[in-house]
C-alpha cells in the first residue's frame, strides 16, 4: 500500500479508520514512521483496537494514541 500510494501524485492526504495497530500499542510510533514516509498529510481515526484497555479509567485509554498522533 505504502507504495502504491507514494507512486501517485494525485492524492492530496491520507485517513486511516483505526484498528491501526492490533492491540500492540507499542507499534503506533512505527506505523507512524512507515506512513511519514509517504510524504502526505495522514489523519488516524482512534478504533477500538487503538485504545489502551490497561487504562485505570476509561477516559485516559486514548492518552497513548493521542501522544503518537495528536488529539
Amino acid at each position: 500500500m505504502i507504495n502504491e500510494i507514494s507512486d501517485k501524485t494525485i492524492a492530496k492526504f491520507g485517513i486511516s479508520l483505526g484498528d491501526l495497530v492490533g492491540d500492540d500499542l507499542s507499534l503506533q510510533p512505527k506505523y507512524k514512521s512507515v506512513i511519514s514516509t509517504m510524504g502526505l498529510p495522514w489523519y488516524n481515526v482512534m478504533g477500538n483496537h487503538d485504545m489502551n484497555y490497561d487504562a485505570k479509567v476509561d477516559s485516559l485509554s486514548d492518552e497513548s494514541f493521542e501522544r503518537t498522533f495528536g488529539p
